[in-house]
């Protein structure tokens, strides 16, 4: 997680993560993430892994919107 630190500290805009549970859940803990984009895919398959893991700090979250798209994706 040293590589996003450095990066929030220089100039520059965003940075954008595409990742899994795990390493949204590490930098999570972290509090490195300002903005979460989830996307609800209406499929089942297993069990699949939770995106808000046990063991980290509360975080206040801010819901801003909802998009949905004819293939059933939601953008949250």
């Amino acid at each position: 997680m040293e590589l996003v630190e450095r990066l929030k500290s220089e100039n520059g805009k965003n940075i954008y993560f595409d990742g899994g549970a795990e390493v949204i859940n590490e930098l999570l803990k972290q509090d490195l993430i300002d903005e979460l984009i989830v996307l609800v895919i209406p499929v089942l398959l297993g069990n699949g892994t939770r995106l808000f893991q046990d063991g980290r700090p509360e975080q206040i979250l801010e819901f801003v919107e909802a998009k949905t798209f004819d293939t059933g994706l939601t953008q949250l």
